[in-house]
């Protein structure tokens, strides 16, 4: 097992499509950690046709081209490129506290047996009722202690996973057929890290912070659709 004295780098993956206006707030947070350990950031562009690519150049980020769209697709794209021993899942429109990185290593030195991480997604652009709900109730880090009673698991979301790559690699990464953004790839993924045999912690202060824009303002029909394809998931797949 892997503890932090033999650890030579994290890799940080942010899957990209289309996110100029989100993505230079993203990568600030990642390149200003408060750590000397050592880490890449890989941007993983996924046929953005605004300035995604450049905005990431510019921070001297390396940039991976993704022709193939698709979250999952983009997501195993950066995973293969990754140098890291350990690969840190960041969405383009999350912002990591500073001592994101010191925490991480932190777990992996505790925990030297956990293959996985997940914490909780925050907001920072909700309104009062959503800022209550989800970051004064914590509603995510309570959905997925809800997933992990009714499917015997612990589940993790894709804006905030940590893997160690050989796990990764062993279970083949995220399920490409789950492509759609609506669709719960981490979930599966989560799953399927279950039923191989390997470990994962949901931890409460492992924070990262999100965007709203998916579904302020109104309950849209993709929100609906993940909802669904969740369910199908936990009892279409032999979940216990």
């Amino acid at each position: 097992m892997i503890a932090h004295q033999t650890l030579t780098m994290i890799s940080i993956v942010v899957p990209a499509y289309n996110e100029e206006k989100y993505i230079e707030r993203c990568l600030k947070a990642l390149v200003n950690q408060a750590t000397t350990h050592i880490y890449e950031i890989i941007v993983v562009n996924n046929n953005s046709v605004d300035k995604t690519k450049e905005i990431a150049q510019n921070h001297g980020i390396k940039v991976v081209e993704e022709p193939r769209q698709g979250l999952a697709i983009t997501k195993n794209t950066g995973a293969n490129h990754a140098k890291g021993e350990i690969i840190c899942f960041v969405d383009a429109d999350c912002v990591v506290p500073a001592d994101h990185i010191e925490k991480l290593t932190r777990l992996i030195t505790k925990f030297p047996e956990t293959d996985a991480f997940g914490g909780p997604t925050l907001y920072y652009d909700a309104g009062p009722f959503t800022n209550f709900v989800v970051n004064s109730l914590r509603y995510f880090y309570f959905y997925h202690k809800i997933i992990g009673v009714i499917g015997g698991f612990t589940s993790m979301s894709g804006g905030n996973m940590v893997i160690k790559k050989a796990s990764f690699e062993n279970i083949g990464g995220f399920n490409e057929k789950l492509n759609n953004i609506n669709m719960p790839e981490d979930l599966d993924f989560s799953l399927r890290l279950s039923q191989a045999g390997f470990k994962a912690k949901f931890l409460f202060n492992f924070v990262t912070y999100s965007s709203n824009r998916k579904y302020a303002g109104k309950l849209k029909l993709d929100a609906l659709t993940r909802f669904v394809e969740t369910v199908r998931v936990l009892f279409q797949k032999g979940a216990k």
